[in-house]
């Protein structure tokens, strides 16, 4: 997979960029994940509140790698995905960092 790969739908009919169908997907997982986290009114966590890393198997070449860097840069004008990890295990890993969140006022 590179920058140029296309995808075709199930149907043969209609042509995408997968790095435009990968961009959008990494795209509604960061808003599901502001609006959750948004969820109380009481609360307000900013995108310099959080640390998004993209995780991919380690066994991908340089390319794939390059191809989801850039999928996750295209979603936003700053570099929200500040990591790209390499996952040696067959289980994707989440870690998560406690954060002081700011009261509104």
């Amino acid at each position: 997979m590179d920058l140029s790969t296309e995808v075709t739908d199930l149907a043969g009919v209609i042509k995408m960029p997968a790095l435009t169908i990968f961009s959008m997907s990494i795209k509604y997982l960061l808003d599901h994940a502001r609006k959750t986290l948004n969820r109380n009114p009481d609360t307000r966590v900013d995108d310099g509140d959080i640390r998004f890393v993209i995780t991919v198997p380690a066994i991908w070449d340089d390319k794939a790698k390059l191809f989801m860097r850039e999928a996750a840069v295209e979603v936003s004008q700053i570099d929200l995905f500040r990591n790209i990890c390499l996952e040696f295990r067959t289980t994707n890993s989440l870690q998560i960092e406690k954060l002081p969140l700011l009261t509104r006022q």
